[in-house]
């Protein structure tokens, strides 16, 4: 294909090659053919590293692969997937996921150009293993760019399959400031949101989470608990790099310094209302009292505020969110928590 492709399928790329083989090859029933693929790897086993690399040749696909020579991590690993595309957009795509079917492209593809092509796209995924939609976002609707839209969509940047760009804004955006994160769209994303980029948010599944590839299993936080320590040892985890990540975004913006700090503590009492809250509750759940305890302590105001080198911690509403919204949490039996989960990430959402 001698023409720029209408999309770049952007994929970091460690190890699971047989998980990645699956998704390349759900691509190859696509419907839609303007796309390539872009994927770096970040320097897995050599064996593994071949068989993709012979795969992809006999594949009929249009592609761009790209070993690191040393490894980047996730932050850096993508960058180097997103700085391969050629295409108009980017997809980012996790290397154990799928798009959601063959007509998966060409539905985005006319999504986007009914509404006069937005400069990024949010969209719900759909579980691999029993097909129940995740709705990061509740409506198809564009948002237009702002401090207002960044605050209600910043959170749906977590899970990185799904999300879209144009190829102009990491050309623009593209930083070092998020690396160590694991949440480099976030702030590229909403950096781009700040300065008056427009986002079409999509209810519809553009992909499936999670391969189930028979005989492997795949990583989870779950599989690795936390080294004991006391009570107040911190407990690092990319959760506390989430501040930074909000911050970098908004120092990559525009905007003048006062709104940039008044957008960063806002941001993080939203984090403080909805995000934490969960992730203490799934430690608690999973790790135990103590565990969940040391998260929330690690998670306190100041101690977010020195770990991402600002001025002044929070406001005292903002201190109080977070004292009274994880001390709940942590006192609360976790099935009475189960049972407000569904009406909690409905009010979560309702910004978005």
């Amino acid at each position: 294909m001698a023409e720029r492709p209408y999309f770049s399928i952007c994929i970091p790329q460690y190890s699971r090659v047989q998980h990645l083989i699956f998704a390349l090859g759900e691509l190859q029933r696509s419907s839609f053919r303007s796309f390539e693929v872009c994927i770096s790897d970040d320097v897995s086993p050599e064996p593994d590293y071949r068989v993709l690399e012979s795969w992809l040749s006999q594949s009929g696909l249009r592609y761009r692969l790209s070993r690191r020579a040393v490894s980047g991590k996730y932050d850096k690993n993508l960058r180097s997937a997103l700085a391969l595309a050629s295409g108009d957009y980017l997809i980012l795509m996790g290397n154990d996921d799928c798009v959601a079917g063959p007509d998966s492209l060409a539905h985005l593809q006319s999504q986007i150009e009914a509404h006069d092509r937005p400069e990024l796209v949010i969209a719900n995924y759909v579980g691999f293993s029993d097909g129940h939609l995740v709705s990061r976002v509740r409506a198809e609707r564009v948002f237009p760019g702002g401090v207002d839209s960044a605050k209600a969509l910043y959170r749906s940047f977590a899970f990185v399959s799904g999300l879209v760009w144009k190829r102009t804004l990491f050309e623009t955006y593209d930083s070092d400031r998020w690396d160590g994160t694991e949440m480099y769209q976030m702030g590229l994303g909403c950096a781009a949101i700040l300065d008056g980029a427009r986002t079409l948010t999509l209810v519809s599944a553009l992909v499936r989470k999670d391969i189930l590839i028979a005989g492997q299993t795949v990583d989870s936080y779950q599989d690795r608990p936390p080294l004991d320590g006391g009570w107040l040892e911190p407990l690092e985890t990319t959760l506390s790099t989430l501040p930074r990540v909000v911050a970098g975004a908004f120092d990559a913006s525009r905007l003048g310094p006062r709104e940039k700090h008044l957008g960063w503590l806002a941001s993080v009492k939203g984090l403080y209302l909805f995000t934490y809250p969960f992730w203490i509750h799934d430690y608690k759940a999973v790790f135990g009292f103590k565990t969940a305890f040391r998260l929330f302590h690690t998670l306190r105001p100041k101690a977010i505020a020195r770990k991402n080198r600002q001025p002044r911690p929070a406001s005292t509403v903002t201190g109080l969110t977070y004292f009274a919204v994880g001390a709940a949490i942590l006192l609360v039996p976790n099935r009475i928590f189960e049972a407000l989960r569904p009406w909690a990430y409905r009010l979560a959402k309702a910004g978005s």
